[in-house]
């Protein structure tokens, strides 16, 4: 059975994993002090070292959710496909396989917010009711 909770929390997640990851990249590529020999602080701790650590550790956390919600996207791109309503199935691939939030979706397709709402919570159920009939 597909979590589309823990879709939606990776799907928020992503971006703020794709900034720590460039946030790191320009951290690990500040050599400056360490080529000219300046000073760069106490003299214990090995800046680039910590650096490339830091774009690793977040390269990981960055991939690790990438690959869990391509994995969950590829399980529920049937299951939309499914959907007998057009403005259903437009709104779930908006939402889950392009991480649109409900504010953009309705502003794209001119609809309510509150309509757009109410669209994924009915086509959330009927993937529900697919999800489990195909387990």
């Amino acid at each position: 059975m597909i979590d589309l909770h823990r879709m939606r929390f990776l799907l928020n997640r992503l971006p703020m994993a794709r900034f720590r990851v460039e946030k790191a990249m320009s951290r690990a590529t500040r050599t400056t002090a360490q080529i000219t020999g300046m000073p760069h602080g106490s003299g214990v701790s090995d800046p680039v070292a910590s650096g490339v650590e830091l774009l690793e550790a977040a390269r990981e956390a960055y991939l690790r959710i990438r690959t869990e919600l391509t994995n969950m996207q590829d399980e529920l791109r049937p299951m939309i496909e499914r959907l007998d309503d057009p403005l259903e199935r437009t709104a779930m691939s908006m939402r889950y396989m392009e991480g649109h939030s409900a504010r953009e979706i309705a502003f794209d397709l001119c609809y309510s917010e509150r309509r757009i709402f109410q669209v994924l919570k009915d086509a959330e159920q009927k993937i529900s009711l697919i999800s489990v009939a195909h387990q």
